[in-house]
């Protein structure tokens, strides 16, 4: 079979489906769902233009994107319901995002700005091409974030009671300052990092360079 006539079947299958779909009611919902992709929702109607400095998350798990001009969420339309689990609430210049039913099946996507610092407690956090010039992070109790694409100056990270830290996709750290206790872990790989310096570096820690476990020298 020609690959032409390969395509050809594949977009008439893919017609046909859409087609069957939409015969049985599911139009609607995909219109929705497209929607929702395309739409930032607001935190809340009472703090909608609130500038944020720190995030602090419990039991949560989403990305953390910048966007020029809007801060606020996504979800998918499926997952709308179970955004009803999740809380925003704010006080002064942070934002407390906390799942009430103690799960981290619910995931958004947050979009801000500028890039506030992250508290995060039993979550799992992706920045996906995130620029800043400064940013203080604090990971704790199991929670895993993950850097991809990454600009960023001045990065002061703690991570604690067996978090990880993942820096990879080519983000870019000119400085990192560095803390880990209590079993934590930081993995670099495919990223470049100019300067490191530490804090208090546990004796059950584990850090990692471009793949290759890194010693520390007194």
């Amino acid at each position: 079979m020609k690959l032409s006539n390969g395509i050809l079947i594949t977009a008439l299958v893919v017609t046909i489906l859409l087609q069957v779909l939409l015969a049985f009611g599911y139009g609607e919902a995909y219109k929705l769902e497209l929607l929702n992709q395309s739409r930032i929702q607001p935190f809340g109607a009472n703090f909608a233009n609130n500038f944020f400095t720190t995030i602090v998350t419990d039991r949560v798990a989403f990305t953390l994107q910048n966007h020029p001009t809007q801060q606020g969420y996504k979800v998918r339309y499926s997952d709308e319901d179970d955004m009803k689990l999740i809380e925003f609430r704010a006080q002064n210049d942070t934002l407390y995002i906390t799942n009430l039913k103690r799960t981290m099946n619910v995931s958004f996507d947050l979009y801000f700005v500028k890039t506030p610092n992250l508290i995060c407690r039993n979550s799992s956090v992706v920045m996906k091409s995130v620029t800043a010039d400064t940013l203080d992070i604090m990971i704790r109790s199991l929670s895993f974030l993950f850097m991809e694409g990454c600009n960023i100056q001045q990065l002061k990270a703690e991570a604690r009671n067996k978090s990880s830290l993942m820096i990879k996709a080519r983000s870019t750290i000119s400085n990192l300052h560095l803390t880990l206790k209590d079993e934590a872990k930081l993995f670099e790989e495919e990223s470049r990092i100019s300067n490191v310096s530490y804090g208090e570096i546990g004796d059950k820690t584990h850090v990692s360079f471009n793949a290759r476990p890194f010693k520390l020298r007194k």
